[in-house]
């Protein structure tokens, strides 16, 4: 088994489990889908998109979703100094 298929089938990047690394590349694939960047529900990416899956039902996740404010304009609304 090559590196490549040993880190897919695990449920996280590093052999350790959940890390800072799943949260980092979790904002980016969410973000990317969000914004409609990368259609992961098309089915190219079943892998990726289930690893998002299992990103998005952690406690954490779910948490965090209502400071997941994206849309234009939130320094106009005292989120951030201008």
């Amino acid at each position: 088994m090559g590196v490549d298929e040993e880190r897919i089938e695990r449920e996280f990047l590093l052999r350790s489990g959940f890390s800072i690394a799943d949260t980092m590349c979790g904002w980016c694939l969410n973000t990317m889908q969000s914004w409609q960047i990368m259609d992961l529900a098309v089915g190219r990416s079943p892998k990726t998109l289930a690893y998002l899956e299992r990103l998005k039902s952690r406690s954490g996740f779910k948490s965090a979703e209502k400071y997941a404010d994206v849309e234009a304009g939130i320094y106009r609304r005292g989120c951030v100094a201008v």
